[in-house]
């Protein structure tokens, strides 16, 4: 979680439309097969904490 946590912070950086030629963030080596349960694992997470409903469609 830590690693993951490094590489979506600062969040706002992989929510900024690219220019052409302009690089994606780096994804830290991660694929998307393992960020999903990683990202799933953490959602559950702060769902359990938190106690906020899920959204519509969440599955």
């Amino acid at each position: 979680m830590a690693r993951l946590a490094a590489v979506l912070t600062p969040y706002w950086k992989w929510n900024q439309p690219r220019f052409r030629g302009e690089p994606e963030p780096d994804d830290g080596g991660f694929t998307t097969d393992q960020i999903r349960p990683l990202l799933r694992a953490l959602l559950d997470h702060v769902h359990r904490i938190t106690g906020h409903p899920r959204p519509r469609g969440w599955r």
